[in-house]
């Protein structure tokens, strides 16, 4: 509420009445940017349905190769279930609440002129911790890594 309060009263001009008749133009500080939007929300929905314990949807909210907290690259969707799988069953269903969701990096780099490496990096705040998910966009945005 006070940051509010502060980015309206920045939009004041110094010496302005806050009774004046004529409108003051506000900008918003930050743009509205769909493909960001919709990672926030694969990477929310992908996050729930692991705590869930939902492994089907967990995986089709996914995309290979899957990078796994820096430890290990997933090659296929068959290996990524099973991995969704044992971490399921090593840890249950949890009741987590998701806190904070923000894009924090976004890449549409084209390597070596050929490959297109575009992603964006959500992190989550769930439970006090953070968890970062790469999110590749396209057609389908899917979730292809998880690092915390």
């Amino acid at each position: 509420m006070k940051s509010i309060a502060i980015l309206l009263l920045a939009a004041v001009p110094i010496g302005a009445s806050f009774r004046s008749s004529e409108p003051v133009p506000v900008t918003p500080s930050v743009e509205w940017n769909p493909r960001e939007e919709m990672a926030k929300q694969v990477a929310t929905a992908w996050a729930s349905s692991l705590f869930r314990g939902e492994v089907a949807v967990t995986a089709a909210l996914s995309d290979v190769p899957f990078a796994m907290d820096r430890k290990m690259t997933i090659d296929s969707m068959s290996e990524l279930n099973k991995v969704f799988g044992e971490v399921l069953g090593s840890k249950g269903k949890q009741d987590l609440t998701i806190t904070d969701v923000k894009v924090t990096k976004t890449s549409d780099a084209i390597l070596n002129n050929v490959y297109p490496a575009s992603y964006i990096i959500v992190d989550l705040k769930v439970e006090g911790e953070g968890v970062q998910l790469c999110v590749k966009p396209g057609d389908a945005f899917r979730v292809v890594g998880l690092s915390d």
